[in-house]
């Protein structure tokens, strides 16, 4: 290699301690820090994920986009609406009011049972205004049932009636402030106004004389009922009462005006209490036989008869008494009536002095079950029984002493025996008496349970007799205040307003072509929104940015006519285009220099998308602005760069990597000594696959005196030469056709080179027949005249971020 294309050391040595400068550089950078034309993939998140349409897409840029469509739809909408006008024939309405008031005064606000009812009574009220039998009626009477205009609008199976019924429209209350209003609005539409009329009118009189028919007859049906009810109600009444007054007369009560008394309960009650006297008394007996039966066996078992005088204290005065007479009997002689005076005072004496043994002998067990039987106080207590019962002993003896001198000995064990012999001589007369109490017990509990069901039966009657009463009372209240005929003659009716002549509703020319226009503006958007959903290319410069997270450096919008000074092909003086070219220059310019990057790939989604034809021309562009390019035909598939530049491809790319031929044999000339070109040279199946190999890297070392080398690439989804290439060089350009690559097609070409490890710079569009809003977001002169092509207010934030990144890698 010559000095002019040779690589210097000196040179190679400085451009790549550049290279990686700003390879570190970058590489500390933060995503949030880095400027967006380096923030790729990892600005945007992993994968380039596609934007949510919500964001990206602007609604006035799809009407943009979508005019004519919406247009279209709009004018057809008109078109529908003319077409219906002239075959829609008119439809009018008449109208007619009536007021339904209640025949009642009422003092302050109404009962909300009284608004339920009266809604019920317009309820009413409106079925009978719309019921067949009102509408045939009425059109018969009017002679309108065979009226033509009726009749052609009447289509089998449907009648005259059923029409007229279905267009008879009814609604209650009015408006605003009236809405509670007891109203009725009738309307009838119909196509004849006239006839709509007569229609209504003869509705509205028909409804009002059945109505009055109506009250005549309820009234008189309900006087017939009510006063049929009375005299059945009074019939009823006399009959139950007489019921009451028999059987009464047949009960055993006793009546005291609105009280009675019921005599078999008295009874009952008085049985009751003399059987619990009785079963008392011969508990009594019972239990005094079984203790005087105890104490004559102990008196028996004695040897000592006379010791058991205390005894005697079990028998009670009366039976004394009676015993007394016996004795006197026994011993033939008649006692005197001192003596017999006497007897009961030593009785009632013995009696005493027994009870006091008692007492002490119940106080000693107290003691001894509290104390113990050790204790002082229950010595003391058996020192006074034994001192009581030798009084007791002393004394007795002293009285037998002295009925020995002057009576017979008394026997305790023989007054007893005779006692007993009283004793149940009077348990069996106890005995009897109270199997005769409750056999009357019984007999009075039954008569008083029929007694109980005759009081229940009479209850009922009673309750019988006050229910029909209360029906009486109600019937003669319904006769004295007969003043309506069921809820219809509770009110009264007033036509507010007579029908008059139909006016036109329907159709209104102008709500049906603002609804016309309407609803093809609706159905055109929709078509618009749809298509564009369904449309998969990008649709601005924006969302393809917002997309990849690559600033668009170039926005080409025509690659025809454009001189390529150094190519033989080029024709004409394409000035517009090269401006595009050289503003596209310039804003790259600034990142190349800026990051120190001495290869840039250049690379599209898909064949046919103008890469090879845009990096022709970028690069004579840059050649221009005084740097050394040098452009190499990388796409050993498909290469187009000899062709463009009309050289001769004999030795080239394939030549070189696969060893035979040099640097200085595969470089072309041009006319201009600061650029050169690398074609592909002759191509073989093996061909790509030396892309891989180490030759690329000699390459790019051999080529480090040129400011620039650029690659001419295939496309990313075609093969897969771009994914080997790209890694190695400093940076990627990625070239995209928005009229014909797909969204997805794009970001998948990003990806697959994020992914293979390639440094993406930024990219170009070519706009060639694509969206009219492309076309206003690039960069452009048409003809002789300059347009820019951004908005105003957004060139000034473009350039000054140009400015910003570019002073900031100058200071770095």
């Amino acid at each position: 290699m010559n000095s002019s294309n040779g690589p210097s050391s000196k040179g190679m040595t400085s451009r790549l301690s550049k290279v990686e400068a700003a390879k570190a550089h970058y590489a500390d950078e933060s995503p949030a820090t880095a400027p967006q034309s380096r923030r790729g993939a990892s600005y945007y998140g992993y994968g380039y994920e596609q934007p949510k349409w919500g964001e990206t897409i602007n609604p006035l840029s799809i009407v943009r986009r979508r005019w004519k469509w919406i247009a279209g739809f709009a004018c057809l909408g008109i078109l529908a609406t003319a077409i219906y006008l002239s075959q829609t024939p008119p439809t009018f309405r008449s109208q007619a009011k009536i007021l339904v008031n209640p025949n009642r005064v009422e003092v302050g606000d109404s009962d909300t049972s009284n608004d339920v009812v009266d809604e019920d009574v317009l309820a009413n009220h409106v079925e009978l205004i719309r019921s067949r039998r009102t509408i045939e009626s009425a059109l018969n009477q009017a002679g309108l049932i065979a009226e033509p205009s009726i009749v052609a609008k009447a289509e089998p199976p449907e009648d005259t009636v059923t029409y007229v019924a279905s267009n008879l429209r009814i609604d209650r209350g009015g408006l605003g402030a009236a809405k509670k209003a007891r109203s009725l609005t009738v309307t009838f539409d119909h196509s004849d106004p006239v006839v709509a009329q007569q229609v209504l009118q003869a509705v509205i009189d028909q409804y009002l004389q059945t109505l009055s028919q109506k009250v005549d007859e309820i009234l008189e049906r309900s006087h017939r009922v009510v006063l049929d009810t009375q005299q059945q109600l009074a019939a009823k009444i006399g009959e139950l009462e007489q019921r009451q007054k028999l059987a009464r007369d047949q009960a055993p009560i006793l009546f005291d005006g609105s009280n009675t008394t019921n005599v078999y309960e008295e009874r009952y009650r008085s049985l009751q209490s003399e059987l619990v006297s009785a079963d008392l008394e011969v508990s009594k007996l019972r239990s005094r036989l079984e203790q005087v039966n105890s104490t004559i066996e102990q008196i028996a078992a004695s040897d000592r008869k006379s010791d058991h005088i205390d005894k005697l204290a079990l028998i009670d005065v009366e039976s004394l008494q009676r015993m007394g007479v016996f004795t006197d009997m026994q011993r033939d002689a008649a006692s005197s009536t001192e003596a017999r005076a006497e007897l009961p005072g030593e009785v009632e004496r013995a009696r005493i002095e027994i009870s006091q043994v008692l007492e002490l002998s119940s106080e000693r067990q107290r003691l001894v079950s509290v104390f113990g039987s050790k204790h002082p106080k229950v010595a003391d207590i058996e020192k006074q029984i034994t001192l009581t019962k030798q009084f007791l002993f002393d004394q007795a003896k002293r009285e037998e002493d002295s009925s020995q001198a002057s009576s017979p000995t008394l026997d305790p064990e023989a007054m007893l025996k005779a006692y007993v012999g009283f004793l149940r001589n009077d348990l069996a007369s106890h005995l009897e008496r109270k199997t005769e109490l409750q056999r009357l017990v019984e007999l009075a509990e039954e008569q008083a349970r029929e007694f109980v069901a005759f009081e229940r039966s009479d209850r009922l009657l009673q309750n019988e007799i006050d229910r029909q009463r209360a029906l009486f009372d109600g019937v003669m209240e319904r006769v004295v205040n007969m003043n309506s005929a069921g809820d219809t003659a509770s009110f009264t009716q007033e036509i507010l307003e007579d029908p008059r002549v139909g006016e036109l509703v329907w159709p209104k020319p102008l709500l049906c072509l603002a609804l016309g226009l309407l609803g093809g503006v609706l159905v055109g958007s929709g078509v618009g929104v749809s298509r564009e959903f369904m449309d998969q290319r990008f649709a601005s410069v924006e969302q393809f940015e917002t997309a990849l997270g690559l600033q668009a450096f170039g926005v080409i919008d025509d690659l025809s006519g454009i001189e390529l000074s150094t190519s033989p092909k080029a024709t004409g003086n394409a000035k517009g285009s090269r401006e595009t070219f050289r503003l596209t220059r310039t804003i790259l310019a600034q990142s190349i220099q800026s990051r120190g990057i001495h290869s840039m790939g250049i690379t599209s989604p898909t064949p046919g998308d103008g890469k090879s034809t845009m990096v022709s021309h970028l690069s004579t562009s840059f050649i221009r602005s005084g740097m050394r390019v040098l452009l190499i035909d990388a796409d050993l598939r498909r290469p187009t760069i000899h062709k463009l530049f009309g050289l001769p491809n004999e030795l080239g790319l394939s030549q070189f990597i696969s060893g035979s031929a040099t640097l200085d044999e595969v470089i072309q000339s041009t006319k201009s000594d600061d650029f050169k070109v690398i074609t592909s040279g002759e191509i073989s199946l093996d061909s790509p696959e030396w892309l891989q190999t180490a030759a690329l890297e000699e390459l790019l070392r051999q080529t480090e005196d040129f400011d620039l080398v650029l690659f001419d690439l295939p496309p990313v989804l075609a093969v897969s030469d771009a994914a080997v290439v790209l890694p190695r060089l400093d940076a990627s350009l990625l070239v995209s056709r928005v009229a014909t690559n797909k969204r997805h097609q794009v970001i998948n070409a990003a990806k697959r080179i994020d992914a293979a490890g390639g440094q993406w710079i930024g990219a170009l569009l070519n706009i060639v027949q694509a969206p009219k809003e492309f076309h206003e977001q690039g960069y452009g002169y048409q003809s002789d005249s300059y347009r820019s092509r951004i908005p105003v207010k957004s060139q000034p934030s473009k350039m000054a971020a140009i400015r910003s990144f570019a002073a900031e890698e100058s200071v770095i």
